[in-house]
């Protein structure tokens, strides 16, 4: 967090012209998240915090369950979204876990 202050404000951090800002926001999304074992191509649309431009906060851990389904990323994860089309929409689609802060 920016301030430390905001529990429910998602940090977005901003390098501008030499500078870095940080800015605090509430923007969530939906990012599909591929299931995995599922024998065809299925994605699970789950609530996401945004950080940056194209990098989200996997939320939803209280709908996860291991026991039903296998997601490619975990609740909690940082991921690099792209958009696509499914089913005839374009969308926020988790392709890789992001490896910066």
């Amino acid at each position: 967090m920016c301030n430390g202050k905001k529990q429910d404000l998602t940090p977005i951090y901003v390098h501008v012209g030499g500078l870095d800002f940080c800015i605090e926001s509430a923007m969530k999304n939906t990012v599909y998240v591929r299931l995995l074992g599922e024998g065809v191509q299925v994605y699970r649309p789950v609530s996401a915090s945004q950080t940056t431009f194209d990098v989200y906060i996997i939320g939803d851990a209280d709908i996860y369950d291991p026991e039903d389904e296998e997601w490619e990323f975990l609740p909690g994860t940082r991921v690099v979204v792209e958009e696509r089309v499914l089913e005839g929409k374009v969308v926020l689609v988790a392709i890789a876990e992001s490896k910066g802060t």
